[in-house]
């Protein structure tokens, strides 16, 4: 079981070490390489990046029991103070994903809505100023959120000893001091929030997701004069 864990342990921080090495990639190539007319949305792929990319470095410490397990660098602090924020960033990437991803299609979809209709004459691209402040607006209440989460009061180590004595009565402290930490907090208004965020924010962002498709697919088979280039 032991090897089992490594193994499994060793595949997921090689999956986020290459997700971090991509996505550094993609956000070079973004800044530096993106044509003038892609400018407006590479804000959107941009924003991907480096939330994928911070995700990928958070999720490099956390291994998820009842309680949670810093496995990576940030254990070597031995500081539950820290450590307990970096799992929250790493609980607020995985949940705005989701919203992220709801947002870019729903971007496009308008974007292209509007080229249809009006053949950006009438309806220009979104500014930047005005696609900062949506991904902001979008952004603010995952932010908050989790920094409510970071900021609420975690179990002390006697707290910690109590609460895996029940959960996980064979756990020793001392012998697997120095290959993880344990963080947790107790049961409390933010925790809940916190928890049901990144688990129930998932279904509604998807419903966005395939709503937009299905209208996406619409549009394409309208009977707006289109060229087969176009529809390509």
């Amino acid at each position: 079981l032991k090897m089992l864990l490594v193994i499994i342990r060793t595949i997921h921080d090689a999956s986020c070490s290459v997700s971090l090495l991509l996505n550094s990639f993609l956000i070079f190539v973004i800044v530096a390489k993106t044509p003038e007319k892609m400018r407006t949305y590479s804000v959107v792929l941009f924003n991907f990046a480096l939330l994928e990319s911070i995700t990928a470095i958070a999720t490099m410490n956390c291994e998820e029991y009842a309680l949670n397990a810093v496995t990576g660098p940030c254990r070597f602090t031995e500081s539950r103070t820290l450590c307990f924020p970096v799992y929250a960033c790493m609980m607020h990437g995985h949940s705005h994903y989701s919203v992220l991803l709801a947002f870019s299609f729903s971007y496009r979809f308008v974007q292209f809505s509007m080229i249809l209709k009006y053949y950006v004459i009438k309806y220009p691209t979104l500014s930047k100023c005005r696609l900062v402040a949506a991904l902001l607006f979008i952004y603010a209440p995952t932010a908050i959120v989790y920094i409510l989460y970071a900021c609420a009061p975690h179990l002390d180590v006697a707290g910690l000893q109590s609460a895996m004595a029940d959960i996980y009565p064979e756990y020793d402290f001392e012998s697997r001091a120095k290959e993880e930490m344990i963080i947790g907090a107790p049961r409390n208004l933010p925790t809940h929030v916190a928890l049901l965020w990144i688990e129930r924010l998932t279904i509604p962002a998807y419903v966005v997701i395939i709503v937009v498709s299905i209208n996406v697919n619409k549009l394409l088979g309208s009977s707006l004069k289109m060229s087969e280039q176009s529809r390509k």
